[in-house]
């Protein structure tokens, strides 16, 4: 018997040699260490999917999962326990991590240098002329500014957008292309999807489940003839509609059940998933500043239900009918700085059709099937062209109102109920309104701002 330095004894034992031609130890640790650098949706930006995880009308709830310093990594399980030494190495890391995300504006998981280099430092921005401090918002900096010439009408084909001097954009749907205004600022960007085929087979089958749904539901005509198009959308989440004393609930008893299986559909999660990942690694000042007022408003108004408990993004649209494409318009009550997540779903030919439009910008951008992008769709006026004849097509997107970031600045109360109740606070945050359009535009990035995090060196070694 051999005795540990306990002094606890064991039977010695004798490691038999077993030979396998297949296996390959430095390959396998090559693979493992590629799965850790995020190159695949899940560790690049959130954790995999979990069917169970959506929270769907309940008052329990739960505080929010994604509510800690960092998301959880691919390999971890929400069930572990560390104990003794592991566990006090394990919460130092922990708040070194969340430390040094806090003090470098990276959001809730710092994004690792060989994704940061591939997806972001390495991508083909599209320069534009936009002037990102006339985007039309309203005098509070949070919601933008009505309708204006020119929304209301539909784009027919991309022959005639051309000849009336658009400039094509071509996509491949999965390269990163960030859109950069006239200062430099990523405004706006065309994420992609992530190079596996198990995300492509997630996105068909969201395709397939929201069709089915859509073939088997009731639209009212208002649900089907909206200021977006001619098209049935389904809007749920959390919303703070105008004239709201306080943020509600949207819900839809006609649709409840429908619903429900949408935002339990593992497929969608994953794309949810995803989407929240992308916006902390293209806008990491920015999606800290919807956590800074989305998680407390979540964790005091404990009725407020988060529709994807691992997506900052506390609403989403669902477009049923096979053939979405929609008005030029705004959605001028979502957030005036935040981005709006749109995934394109279906089968068409994207060099043909389902082109992203925007005439603020005279560009029109191919969009596969599959793809996400993400625009500041409160201010910057989009639209999308029809699919052919026998072609099919649906979105699925996410965004956030700006009434919701409004009531949490003011102490989760109206503008007027502030000004009864604290005239000085009122006052103060009158005269914020002065500068606050110019210090939200400082949360979208510059490319360069990403070089910070890591040196020469460190990317040399990637």
């Amino acid at each position: 018997m051999s005795t540990t330095r306990s002094g606890a004894t064991f039977s010695p034992f004798v490691m038999l040699p077993i030979e396998n031609p297949t296996f390959n130890l430095a390959e396998s640790i090559e693979d493992a260490l590629e799965q850790m650098n995020y190159e695949d949706d899940a560790s690049l930006i959130s954790p995999p999917p979990d069917p169970d995880a959506t929270l769907f009308w309940k008052s329990d709830t739960p505080a929010l999962l994604h509510r800690g310093p960092f998301l959880l990594s691919a390999a971890s399980n929400l069930n572990t326990k560390h104990s003794g030494q592991n566990a006090r190495v394990h919460g130092k890391r922990a708040k070194k991590q969340a430390a040094k995300a806090k003090a470098e504006g990276l959001g809730h998981h710092p994004p690792r240098p060989r994704i940061i280099k591939t997806h972001v430092i390495n991508s083909a921005a599209i320069e534009t002329k936009l002037e990102a401090q006339s985007l039309p918002r309203d005098s509070s900096g949070y919601i933008a500014r009505g309708k204006r010439l020119g929304e209301g009408i539909y784009f027919k084909s991309l022959e005639i957008l051309l000849s009336e001097g658009y400039k094509l954009i071509e996509w491949d749907g999965v390269a990163g292309r960030p859109l950069t205004c006239s200062e430099g600022r990523v405004f706006a960007v065309l994420v992609g999807q992530p190079q596996k085929s198990e995300y492509a087979e997630s996105c068909k089958l969201a395709y397939e489940a929201i069709m089915q749904e859509g073939r088997s539901a009731q639209f009212s005509d208002k649900e089907i003839h909206h200021c977006r198009g001619d098209f049935p959308a389904v809007n749920v989440g959390v919303t703070m509609g105008f004239g709201a004393t306080y943020p509600t609930n949207l819900s839809s008893a006609a649709h409840s059940d429908m619903i429900q299986r949408l935002l339990k559909n593992p497929d969608i999660i994953r794309m949810a998933n995803f989407a929240d990942g992308a916006f902390n690694l293209w806008a990491p000042k920015l999606h800290q500043h919807f956590r800074n007022h989305l998680d407390p408003l979540f964790k005091d108004l404990t009725y407020l239900q988060q529709i994807f408990s691992k997506s900052i993004f506390p609403s989403a649209a669902f477009n049923f009918g096979g053939n979405v494409f929609t008005k030029a318009h705004r959605d001028c009550m979502n957030s005036a700085i935040g981005w709006c997540a749109i995934h394109a779903l279906g089968s068409y030919n994207p060099k043909h059709s389902g082109h992203l439009v925007l005439p603020d910008l005279k560009l029109v951008i191919e969009f596969p099937p599959g793809a996400l992008i993400f625009i500041p769709s409160a201010t910057l006026t989009h639209a999308n062209l029809p699919v052919a004849e026998g072609e099919s097509r649906v979105s699925f997107t996410q965004y956030c109102g700006g009434g919701l970031l409004r009531y949490v600045a003011n102490g989760y109360r109206m503008e007027t109920q502030l000004r009864k109740e604290n005239f000085e606070e009122y006052m103060r945050m009158c005269d914020l309104k002065r500068t606050r359009w110019m210090e939200d535009i400082r949360l979208y990035s510059f490319l360069r701002d990403f070089d910070f995090p890591f040196d020469d060196q460190a990317l040399a070694e990637l």
